[in-house]
């Protein structure tokens, strides 16, 4: 690998342009539906909700098609001021009937105040599917694949893609990995628009009768504010340093447990360097031994772990829940 992870994230982090605001609510989705932010927290399904244990994501939300779902709390702007907003996450999906959601926000009855992301429509070529539904005035928007307006083709299975929706004002941008695929001026959408009182706020589940969700999601986040184009980047290369070191071979997965930061198993020898990192990027832990990692307690919080092993460099957030 040409450069650093480290080096690229510290360059991120502190560069005023490209630095992320810390989300209005985020749901890492590592082994429960806590949300870290705010105690937005998820309720799971009884059934059909398991944890993958992914070797690009590590522990991510496992929904089975059949009957697993998330439902969110009905309010998550909180404020009138939220005029815009971005709404990451990352999914993999595992195939099936179409129409299934990723995710939908809003309410269908009485009246349609939502909007949903669709891995897979049911119309002739297939294509994702983002749709907005904002209630007074009454304003319809679709943004399927690229033979409309969306540049971008149908969603292969089995396979991590980034995704960001952007209202910004009267514009939209949505982003697949790092790519820029829609942006669009004259969209009245706000998020109040799409917030009833009594919305359905739903991982996995369409406001209809459509299929569920069969495949994994992972670190689910909705900002209170449009991200610039830097910001979203920079998000889509920390969310990729899994995908980068499972193709050089590497497999280490962190997750928290308790106020620590645990490892899979791991041939430690292997290590060299292990630093552990405020999201704000102030160096809080070093080590030439990656063990000494199981000794240190941390405050509740998001953390960067980057490990160094030979030439190769491997950059995880990991998050330490109350």
């Amino acid at each position: 690998m040409k450069h650093s992870l480290l080096s690229i994230f510290l360059g991120i982090l502190f560069a005023g342009t490209t630095l992320a605001q810390t989300p209005i609510a985020h749901w890492p989705l590592d082994g429960n539906t806590q949300e870290i932010i705010g105690n937005k927290h998820g309720v799971p399904s009884t059934g059909g909700v398991s944890w993958a244990n992914d070797p690009v994501r590590g522990q991510c939300l496992q929904l089975d098609g059949v009957e697993g779902m998330v439902t969110l709390p009905s309010v998550i702007w909180e404020s009138e001021a939220d005029t815009n907003t971005t709404i990451t996450c990352w999914f993999n999906w595992a195939g099936g009937a179409d129409w299934q959601r990723i995710y939908s926000l809003g309410i269908a009855d009485p009246v349609w105040q939502l909007m949903y992301f669709c891995p897979r429509d049911g119309w002739d070529d297939h294509n994702l599917h983002v749709t907005f539904h904002a209630f007074e005035p009454d304003q319809w928007y679709d943004y399927v694949g690229a033979w409309g307006n969306m540049d971008f083709d149908t969603v292969d299975i089995n396979r991590w893609y980034f995704a960001a929706v952007i209202l910004k004002e009267d514009s939209i941008k949505i982003w697949i990995d790092d790519k820029l695929v829609t942006a669009e001026d004259s969209v009245y959408v706000t998020p109040q628009k799409i917030q009833p009182p009594d919305a359905i706020n739903v991982l996995g589940k369409s406001h209809w009768a459509d299929p569920l969700y069969n495949g994994m999601i992972d670190d689910f986040r909705i900002y209170g504010e449009a991200l610039t184009n830097a910001q979203v980047l920079a998000l889509y290369e920390e969310g990729t340093a899994g995908i980068r070191n499972q193709k050089a071979g590497m497999n280490l997965n962190f997750y928290g447990v308790k106020g620590r930061i645990e490892y899979s198993p791991f041939d430690e020898s292997r290590v060299s360097n292990v630093a552990v990192y405020s999201i704000t990027g102030r160096l809080l832990f070093r080590s030439d031994r990656i063990s000494d990692l199981k000794s240190r307690q941390f405050n509740p919080g998001i953390y960067l772990v980057t490990v160094t092993d030979g030439n190769e460099h491997f950059a995880k957030k990991v998050a330490l829940l109350n």
